[in-house]
C-alpha cells in the first residue's frame, strides 16, 4: 500500500492452496498450556540466523543460484594451481563443458571463500563448425578474480567465472567484504521490494509480514465470540538499555593494571584466509531486520522483550548506544592501564612489525612469537577489526557501560567468530574461582540471587583483583620489554576486566540483581515460585550436561571445532568442518591431503573436573597460560551464557503472560530465535505438560530447497490458536477444525519425521486422546468426522488422510 506495508491480498478461506507460504524460520513447534489462570499459545520460531538478503532471493532458497559467466575483465591473464584444479575434460565443445561444469559446482557450498572458473581452450572445429578443445575447472581465491590472475592465456581460450545469479544479492555480498557498511535504511528498502518479488512470484511471505499482520488484527474468524487474545514478542536479540541502570559499588576502585600475566598474552593474529572472504560482518541478519520491523510497528513495539544480555552495555547501532551512555553517571572514570601507557616513556609507540614482534617461550614447549603460535597459524599479530563482531571499533566510539554479562559474554566471540583475538578467563578461574564448585555456586547466585551472593565464591583480593582482567591494554611479554599499546580487540571485549565497582543491574533491583535475576525476582512475585524452582533445576541439569562432556554435550559441534583449531591445528586444517554438527558425530574423518583417516575418538575436550586440575597446576607455576587453558576457560565460561539465554527465554515468557492486561484473558507468545535456544525453551515447557499442537518445518534442509513454510489453519490467526471442544453424540470430546492433524501426529507436511520436536507432542496429548473421537481427517484443514478409533486407551493408527469437501471438489486419499 501507499505506506509502504505489504498488504495480503483478500482470499476466500477454502482456497487453502493459495495461502501464501512464510519463510524465515527453519521450524515453528506451537505449544499450548495454561499459567496464571490464561490460556497460553507458545509460538516457538527456531531460525538458523540467515541473511535477509538471501531469504528474499527466488522462491526463498537462501543458497546463491550459481551461473557461468564468460570474464572479460581478466586482462588476458589466468592461472589456476594444480591443486585447485578439479577436473580436465578433453575432446569437448564448449556446451559440453558448461553442462560439465555446472554439475561439477552443483551445491558446492565453499562459494563465499573461492570463486569458481571453467577454462576452455579450443584447438580444432567439429563438423558443425564448433569449437572442440581441452577445458578444467577449479578454483581460485576470491581476491585473485578478475585481473589479479597469473600466466598468459593461450589463443582460442575463453574464461568462465562462476558467479550468484542474484545480481542485487551478490552486490551486497561483496559491498560486505570490501569492508564497507551498509546503512538500515538502505538495506531495508532493498528487502521491501525483494519480498514484494518473492510475494508475486513465489507466493511466499517473510514471517515479519506473517507477524505484524497478526498484530494489526487480521482474523479469519472476526465472528468467533472468544475475547482477541493479547500477542507478545520475545526475540533472540540484544537486551535494551530501559531493561536496566548502572548500580555503583562505594568503596570498591576502579579496575586495576592487568597482572603481568594477562599483559604477557600473545599479540593478536590475522583472520583464517577463509574468513576474509567471508561476507558475515555481523549486520544484515533476518533477525536485526525483524527486530526493526518490530519497532517501526506501533502495535508491537511496546509488547516485544528481547533476551540475549550477552553484550549489555555494548550496544550495536547509535541510537542504542546512546540509550546505554545515558545511564552514565558523572564522567568516565579513568582507565588505569592506559595512565600507564600515558606516563610510561614507550607508551606512545604502537605495536611492533610481525617481523619484529618479541619471541617468548611458551610455559610448555619451543619459543614461539604470536607469529608462529600454532593457533594463527600464517598469521602476522596486529591489531585487527573482526569480520562478525556486531559493531566495528571506531575511535570516536564511547567506551562501552560495563557489565557482568559483556565481561562472560565475550566467551561466545573469542570461541565461534574470532579465535584470532587474544583473551584469557584461565587465570580467573585458576586464582579467583579455584573449584569446579565455586564456579557452579558463583554463576548460581549471579543467575537466581544477587551479585554480593554471588561475589561471595570468588577470591578476589588486592592480589588476584589484576588476574580477573581477560585482557590488557599493555602489550609486555616479559619484565625485560618495554610496555606497548596492544590495541583494541575490534570490540569482541568490550569488558576487559570483572566490573565489581561498576555495572549494569536490573532496573530498580536492591541489593543489585543482574537483569535475568531480575526476571527470576519479577516471576516469584507474581506467584511463579514453583515456575522458577523447575527452570533452576532444569538449567542446572542442562550445564551440568556440558560441563561433563563438552564434545558430546554440543550437538551443534561448535565446542569441538574450536577446540581442534585451537589445539590440534595441523589436523583441524586437514579437515572439512564446514558443518561442525555433523563432523562431531563422526568416529572418522577423512583427510584432504591424502593421508590416513583420523579417529575423532583420540579427541577429547577435558570435562570441568578435570579442567580445573589443569588451571590448578597453572595458579602453582605461576606463568602465564597455554592456548589450550585458555580456549579451555572459554569453552566453560560459554556453557554459562548459552544456558543463561535459554534460562531468560523460559523467563520471558513467564513475563508476557504476567504483562496481559486481563486475567483469563487468551495470551499469544511468539519466540523467535536460534534453533538451538529455541529447542530448550520448547523441550522446558513440554516437561511442565503444555500439549503441541504441532510443527511446522525441520531442523536440517538441503541448500537448494525452498524455505516457505505450509502455514496450517491454526496460525491463520491468534484465535486460531486456541481450539474450543465440542460435545459429540457418543458422549466424548472432539477437537473443532483449528486442531490440526499435527496434534496427533506430532508432524506436519513440511515437518521432517526425525525431527527432536517429533517424539515429545505425541507423547504430550496421548492422555487427552483417549476420549478423542474421529473419523476421516482432511490433511488441509485437520477436520474429523466423528468416528471412535482409540479402544483400551491405546492409541491406534489414524484412518487414511483425505481432503475434505471444503478444500477440493474431488476427495483424494
Amino acid at each position: 500500500d501507499d505506506s509502504g506495508r505489504l498488504v495480503m491480498p483478500t482470499r476466500k478461506r477454502s482456497d487453502v492452496d493459495s495461502q501464501p507460504r512464510m519463510a524465515g524460520p527453519l521450524w515453528i513447534h506451537t505449544l499450548r498450556g495454561e499459567l496464571l489462570g490464561r490460556q497460553v499459545a507458545l509460538v516457538c520460531c527456531g531460525e538458523a540466523h540467515e541473511d535477509c538478503i538471501d531469504l528474499t532471493r527466488s522462491n526463498s532458497v537462501p543458497f546463491p543460484d550459481l551461473v557461468l559467466v564468460e570474464d572479460t575483465s581478466a586482462g588476458g591473464t589466468l592461472s589456476i594451481p594444480k591443486e585447485r584444479q578439479l577436473g580436465r575434460k578433453k575432446g569437448v565443445t564448449l556446451k559440453q563443458a558448461q553442462v560439465w561444469a555446472t554439475k561439477i559446482f552443483s551445491g558446492w557450498d565453499d562459494f563465499d571463500e573461492e570463486q569458481g572458473a571453467l577454462v576452455f581452450t579450443a584447438d580444432r572445429t567439429n563438423r558443425s563448425g564448433q569449437p572442440v578443445g581441452t577445458a578444467f575447472i577449479g578454483t581460485v581465491d576470491r581476491d585473485e578474480c578478475p585481473g589479479a590472475l597469473k600466466g598468459e592465456i593461450p589463443p582460442q581460450t575463453s574464461v568462465f567465472l562462476l558467479l550468484d545469479a542474484d545480481v542485487e544479492a551478490a552486490r551486497y555480498q561483496q559491498t560486505r567484504i570490501d569492508g564497507a557498511f551498509v546503512p538500515d535504511e538502505e538495506l531495508d528498502a532493498l528487502i521491501a521490494a525483494r519480498k514484494h518479488r518473492l510475494l508475486r512470484d513465489s507466493n511466499t511471505e517473510l514471517f515479519d509480514d506473517w507477524l505484524l499482520r497478526l498484530a494489526d488484527g487480521d482474523d479469519p474468524d472476526p465472528a468467533s465470540s472468544m475475547p482477541y487474545p493479547t500477542l507478545r514478542v520475545v526475540l533472540e536479540a540484544p537486551v535494551a538499555a530501559d531493561d536496566v541502570e548502572l548500580h555503583t559499588e562505594a568503596g570498591v576502585d576502579e579496575p586495576p593494571v592487568a597482572d603481568p600475566r594477562i599483559r604477557a598474552v600473545d599479540l593478536d593474529s590475522d583472520t583464517d584466509s577463509d574468513d576474509d572472504y567471508d561476507p558475515d560482518d555481523g549486520t544484515g541478519t533476518y533477525l536485526a531486520y525483524l527486530q526493526r520491523r518490530i519497532e517501526s510497528s506501533e502495535a508491537l513495539r511496546h509488547n516485544v522483550q528481547a533476551i540475549d544480555p550477552r553484550i549489555l552495555g555494548d550496544a550495536e547501532d547509535d541510537i542504542s548506544t546512546a540509550a546505554f551512555q545515558a545511564l552514565q553517571i558523572g564522567p568516565t572514570p579513568a582507565d588505569a592501564e592506559m595512565i600507564v601507557l600515558a606516563e610510561s616513556s614507550e607508551g606512545s609507540a604502537s605495536i611492533a612489525p610481525a617481523a619484529a614482534a618479541p619471541v617468548t617461550p611458551e610455559p610448555d614447549g619451543p619459543p614461539q612469537s604470536a607469529a608462529t603460535d600454532p593457533a594463527s597459524k600464517g598469521s602476522t599479530p596486529t591489531a585487527h577489526t573482526s569480520h562478525h563482531h556486531h559493531r566495528k571499533e571506531t575511535k570516536d566510539h564511547p567506551v562501552p557501560i560495563p557489565s557482568w554479562e559483556a565481561y562472560f559474554g565475550a566467551s561466545g566471540d573469542l570461541l565461534y567468530y574470532s579465535p584470532h583475538v587474544k583473551a584469557d578467563y584461565a587465570q580467573f578461574l585458576a586464582h579467583c574461582v579455584c573449584t569446579p564448585t565455586a564456579l557452579s555456586r558463583f554463576f548460581h547466585e549471579l543467575y537466581f540471587g544477587t551479585v554480593q551472593a554471588a561475589l561471595a565464591h570468588l577470591k578476589l583480593t588486592e592480589a588476584t583483583r589484576p588476574l580477573a582482567s581477560i585482557r590488557s591494554a599493555i602489550y609486555q611479554p616479559s619484565a625485560a620489554h618495554p610496555m606497548l599499546s596492544r590495541g583494541n580487540a575490534g570490540g569482541e571485549v568490550p569488558v576487559k576486566s570483572v566490573p565489581i565497582s561498576r555495572f549494569l543491574k536490573a532496573k530498580g533491583s536492591n541489593p543489585p540483581r543482574l537483569w535475568v535475576s531480575g526476571l527470576v525476582d519479577e516471576s516469584e512475585r507474581a506467584g511463579l515460585r514453583g515456575l522458577v524452582q523447575r527452570a533452576r533445576t532444569w538449567f542446572d541439569a542442562a550445564v551440568q550436561t556440558l560441563l561433563d562432556d563438552p564434545k558430546r554435550g554440543d550437538p551443534e559441534g561448535d565446542y569441538f571445532k574450536a577446540w581442534l583449531h585451537e589445539c590440534h591445528r595441523d589436523v583441524y586444517d586437514d579437515l572439512d568442518v564446514d558443518d561442525p554438527a555433523d563432523f562431531c558425530r563422526r568416529r572418522w574423518a577423512p583427510s584432504e591431503s591424502g593421508k590416513p583417516r583420523y579417529d575423532l575418538n583420540k579427541f577429547t575436550i577435558p570435562s570441568i573436573d578435570e579442567a580445573f586440575q589443569e588451571f590448578a597446576l597453572l595458579a602453582k607455576e605461576s606463568r602465564r597460560s597455554t592456548t589450550r587453558e585458555r580456549v579451555l576457560a572459554e569453552i566453560l565460561i560459554d556453557i554459562y551464557q548459552i544456558r543463561m539465554v535459554d534460562l531468560a527465554s523460559i523467563l520471558s515468557v513467564a513475563k508476557a503472560v504476567i504483562s496481559a492486561s486481563k486475567h483469563g484473558e487468551p495470551c499469544v507468545v511468539v519466540y523467535y530465535g536460534g534453533a538451538d535456544h529455541t529447542a530448550g525453551l520448547v523441550n522446558f515447557w513440554l516437561s511442565e505438560g503444555w500439549e503441541s499442537q504441532g510443527v511446522v518445518g525441520k531442523d536440517e534442509w538441503d541448500d537448494h530447497e525452498s524455505r516457505g513454510l505450509k502455514m496450517p489453519p491454526y496460525l491463520r490467526g491468534l484465535r486460531a490458536m486456541f481450539p474450543t471442544r465440542k460435545r459429540s453424540g457418543a458422549g466424548g470430546t472432539c477437537l473443532s477444525a483449528t486442531a490440526d492433524a499435527t496434534t496427533l501426529e506430532g508432524t506436519s507436511a513440511n515437518n521432517d519425521t526425525n525431527s527432536i520436536h517429533t517424539k515429545a507432542p505425541v507423547a504430550a496429548v496421548a492422555a487427552d486422546a483417549m476420549t478423542t473421537c474421529t473419523g476421516p481427517l482432511c490433511s488441509v484443514c485437520g477436520v474429523h468426522k466423528p468416528r471412535k478409533h482409540f479402544n483400551s486407551g491405546q492409541l491406534k493408527k489414524p484412518p487414511p488422510k483425505r481432503r475434505c469437501r471444503d478444500c477440493t471438489a474431488a476427495p483424494q486419499t
